[in-house]
């Protein structure tokens, strides 16, 4: 981590070196949700499978099913693990995998 910081302090700066640095560790070592997430808005009753596969989120129905089968789909503003690779989306802000988070706004 302290490479990577030196790294960016150097050519962008130390405020956007803290910044990143701060983002990353409220990120994954505080387990929060990132600042900025890609907002969706749907309409209500669609399904998440559909949903994040049409916004690239996710490859291929396959690649959900997977993913939810491995437990790797959580709801953070619930804290609940999607189950169920049939269900419809909710409103809430999911984390996808490691590294992706999305919010999901419902209309």
């Amino acid at each position: 981590m302290d490479l990577a910081y030196e790294v960016v302090a150097t050519y962008h700066g130390e405020d956007v070196a803290q910044k990143a640095k701060q983002g990353f560790e409220n990120t994954f070592q505080k387990n929060s949700v990132p600042e900025s997430v890609e907002a969706i808005v749907v309409e209500n009753g669609k399904a998440l499978s559909e949903l994040l596969v049409e916004n690239g989120i996710v490859e291929s129905k396959t690649d959900f099913k997977r993913l939810v089968a491995a437990g790797a789909i959580v709801n953070k503003t619930t804290d609940t693990k999607v189950t169920d690779s049939n269900g419809v989306a909710e409103e809430g802000t999911y984390k996808i995998g490691k590294h992706r988070f999305i919010r999901i706004e419902i209309i």
